[in-house]
């Protein structure tokens, strides 16, 4: 679940700690470009100068892998990936769907898939993956984007905050509420 993360190294590191750690391990479901991660790791340089990164992510795209070891060598940075499926793009796999991918691009329009980013996912990424609570935007957009006439198969951004996280919304709200009938007791 998305919620159930600590995206900013600072929200759960303090900077006098940081010189003592040798190794960070970061865990993802699904990288389809290796530019999300490349960002994070941009954002965070001065903590991982001089660390081993170890990338543990559930699906990796070919190019993302390639992308991230380039990025690694370039920037002599110490990255291991760990994956557990990596593909290439859905219209690589084979002579025959490269072949078709004009058909399906012109296929998608028809339901009102308009935009690349959407048809052959996120940066043409031409992902063919899912997950029980979302799909990355990577996938093709026929298999999440709902349109007037699409009803996808895996919508996306279906999952629900974790207890804790409805628990302090609403108690910021009673909290609001109970404020501010105090107040009107008191006029």
């Amino acid at each position: 679940n998305k919620y159930s993360i600590v995206p900013d190294i600072n929200d759960c590191i303090e900077k006098e700690y940081i010189q003592n750690i040798e190794c960070i391990i970061l865990i993802d479901d699904f990288c389809g470009s290796g530019n999300t991660f490349i960002d994070y790791l941009n954002k965070y340089k001065e903590y991982i100068k001089n660390k081993k990164i170890i990338y543990v992510v559930i699906h990796i795209m070919d190019k993302a892998y390639d992308i991230i070891n380039e990025y690694a060598t370039r920037n002599n940075l110490d990255i291991i990936i760990l994956y557990h499926n990596k593909k290439c793009a859905a219209f690589e796999m084979s002579d025959f769907l490269k072949m078709k991918r004009s058909v399906f691009k012109s296929e998608s329009e028809k339901l009102n898939l308009n935009d690349d980013n959407i048809i052959f996912g996120f940066r043409g990424t031409e992902s063919l993956i899912a997950f029980f609570n979302n799909t990355p935007n990577n996938t093709l957009g026929i298999f999440w984007k709902q349109t007037n006439k699409n009803n996808p198969l895996f919508p996306r951004e279906k999952e629900e905050k974790p207890s804790w996280m409805k628990f302090k919304t609403e108690r910021k709200q009673r909290n609001s509420s109970n404020y501010y009938k105090s107040l009107r007791k008191h006029e």
